[in-house]
């Protein structure tokens, strides 16, 4: 469970993480955007959990991989946030979908690191969102979205302060949160979590 004790057998239907290199930040798959920086991978509870810092108070820093997603279909998006009780911003992840007919579509979250609580951006295709509290030190959190009829391209985008902790969006924000084991997989709901490198599993 989320305390990290064993209630038994778990049995689930089969997934792939259509997300490469899940929890290696560093990795070029990722591109990194409006000077956001990467601190050392730190392990917690067997995750890879990555701070990533955004100084620049003129940009939205962040870290970009693309990945293909079918048109019209459910997809849920899970991953983990460290607990930050000196945050600044909201730790923020969404999906970005091109669109060949409608505007750019976003669907994700942006959840405040002192105590779990999340906002209420991105709510293209939304069907649900969540986060729990994963162990002493971390946040579980799930957004299940449908995508649009129309998609071209797509993209996982993670952003330690699109926000400040108030939910005021702008450039001028600025802030670290660690993140990790990041996920997309087809279907209506987050299973566990499953680790990629350079291709999908």
């Amino acid at each position: 469970d989320a305390a990290g004790a064993v209630k038994g057998l778990l049995i689930e239907e089969a997934r792939t993480n259509l997300i490469t290199y899940s929890s290696d930040f560093t990795n070029a798959a990722w591109s990194k955007n409006g000077g956001v920086a990467l601190g050392a991978a730190t392990n917690q509870l067997g995750l890879n959990m990555t701070t990533l810092t955004d100084a620049n108070a003129t940009g939205f820093g962040h870290i970009n991989n693309p990945f293909t997603l079918a048109p019209s279909t459910v997809y849920t998006m899970s991953g983990y946030v460290t607990r930050n009780p000196s945050a600044t911003s909201l730790a923020s992840i969404r999906v970005q979908q091109n669109d060949s007919i409608l505007s750019t579509q976003f669907s994700g979250i942006s959840i405040n690191p002192t105590d779990g609580t999340f906002g209420s951006p991105w709510t293209s295709g939304l069907i649900s969102r969540n986060v729990v509290p994963y162990g002493p030190d971390l946040y579980f959190w799930y957004v299940t979205f449908t995508t649009s009829a129309n998609i071209t391209t797509s993209y996982c985008q993670v952003f330690p302060a699109h926000y400040d902790l108030s939910g005021g969006d702008g450039a001028a924000a600025v802030g670290s949160n660690s993140f990790g084991g990041l996920q997309i997989e087809q279907g209506a709901f987050p299973t566990s979590y499953i680790p990629t490198t350079g291709a999908t599993a």
